[in-house]
């Protein structure tokens, strides 16, 4: 049943039961009817499936009404009708319009169906970003070439290796590709090539990815990265080199603009470089993608919009500025925390904002098992993390030594210019990592990935 619906339920009489209205998905509601129990549980009004395709928001809503019932879907302003069937999907779209700007928020939509109703709320941002424009193949082949050979599939005696896995670079774990030049009796190249891919005519593209040099590894003349498309004709073009001299993970990019429209097959050379020293070429390749050359207005639906939460700044100062805000004297980092560390040799974790690594989190410990948190913890941004604010800023926890922990209520404060205490708005969602920690709530972040959350300054 429906939060506010009315059934009637017969035996030896006739009763009448309503759900309580503010009764929540998935609860189980007991009544006492004739000295018996019978049980309700409560379910949407309609299953949502909600996807976003280019700027139109479309909405597939199955009833879980009894019978037909007319359904008015709000948007915002805008009003449809729809009329649904029990277990047939019908369908409602809403035209969003260009994004203009830069923007994150929580996108309530709204059913009302003969006095029921249901909010359905999705994440939603509008940024400036490079994004993923076609999906990488699944499928690559591996293979080898030495000095003045040919590329071959046989690695021999070489000790040469590409293969799918994962390696530790600078104290950062990533999945891809671990390789390794071939060594052993001659030297040349490891590479891997993708299944064929069509590239769009517009945006114009770029093949991007991270590569490093695997901790622990003799740094020797370092390893020598290239990117290379292969066309229709099956001509090789080196489109991007880069040398990665020390333990710690690289971007490299290339320009796939000349191949707009057309399709292709991506490649990744793993080989010692000019000097041919395949000394500790422990190589490593990782977020290999195919996205925007250059950065675009996108707008991007997300989960259940619990990321986007805000609350108001504590400290607002109307009609700030780019420059008021990088002109800033002093800036902090605050948050709230539940078991977290932060500093030490084996559940150390770290701060970044706009890619600047501030150092160590503050440790915010509170105590888990009362359910108290350690609020208003802070973590005093440099001055090359200042000259980066926007209106937008992006943080990144990074948590290499696995510590269990919670955060939420993510803000920047800073003492401006002329003095003025001035803060962004409050992001109000709470993390957990691991998501299967004891006390677990919120959004829950697996140890192999990073939380992240937009900070933003109200315009």
């Amino acid at each position: 049943m429906v939060a506010g619906e009315t059934v009637i339920v017969r035996g030896a009489q006739e009763h009448e039961v309503t759900i309580p209205a503010d009764a929540s998905d998935g609860d189980r509601v007991w009544e006492q009817l004739e000295g018996r129990w019978i049980d309700f549980t409560v379910v949407p009004l309609a299953r949502a499936e909600v996807t976003l395709e280019g700027d139109v928001l479309t909405l597939a809503l199955t009833s879980n009404l009894a019978g037909p019932e007319g359904v008015t879907v709000t948007l915002g302003e805008e009003a449809q009708q729809v009329l649904l069937e029990p277990g047939v999907p019908g369908m409602v779209g809403f035209d969003l319009g260009e994004p203009r700007e830069e923007m994150a928020d929580v996108l309530a939509i709204d059913l009302e169906a003969d006095g029921l109703s249901q909010r359905i709320e999705r994440g939603i941002r509008v940024t400036r970003d490079l994004v993923d424009i076609v999906p990488m193949p699944d499928h690559w082949r591996g293979g080898m070439c030495l000095r003045g050979g040919a590329e071959t599939g046989d690695f021999g005696e070489t000790r040469a290796d590409i293969r799918e896995g994962a390696r530790r670079c600078g104290g950062d774990q990533k999945r891809g590709i671990v390789a390794h030049p071939p060594y052993m009796g001659a030297t040349g190249y490891v590479f891997a090539t993708w299944d064929e891919v069509t590239l769009p005519v517009q945006p114009p593209a770029a093949l991007r990815a991270l590569v490093g040099k695997g901790d622990g590894s003799d740094l020797g003349d370092g390893i020598l990265y290239k990117l290379a498309v292969i066309d229709q004709a099956g001509t090789e073009t080196i489109i991007a080199e880069r040398v990665v001299p020390d333990h710690e993970w690289l971007e490299i990019e290339g320009d796939l603009s000349p191949w707009a429209g057309e399709t292709i097959r991506p490649r990744l050379i793993v080989d010692p470089g000019t000097d041919d020293n395949t000394t500790g070429d422990w190589a490593c390749a990782a977020d290999i993608r195919i996205e925007t050359l250059e950065p675009t207005l996108v707008r991007v639906l997300e989960g259940t919009g619990e990321a986007f939460r805000r609350e108001p700044a504590p400290f607002p100062v109307a009609g700030l500025t780019v420059e008021d805000l990088r002109g800033a004297r002093r800036g902090w980092l605050r948050y709230d925390g539940m078991g977290l560390s932060g500093t030490g040799e084996t559940y150390g974790s770290y701060a970044v904002l706009n890619g600047v690594e501030l150092g160590n989190m503050a440790p915010a410990g509170g105590r888990e098992a009362e359910g108290v948190w350690e609020e208003g913890v802070g973590v005093e941004l440099s001055a090359e993390a200042l000259a980066t604010l926007d209106f937008r800023n992006r943080f990144v926890l990074r948590n290499p030594g696995r510590d269990c922990f919670k955060v939420r209520r993510f803000w920047l404060e800073l003492e401006l210019a002329d003095g003025r205490r001035a803060s962004s708005l409050i992001s109000a969602a709470t993390f957990t990592q691991p998501p299967g920690w004891l006390y677990a709530e919120g959004i829950g972040v697996g140890f192999e990935d990073s939380i992240t959350v937009d900070i933003w300054f109200e315009r």
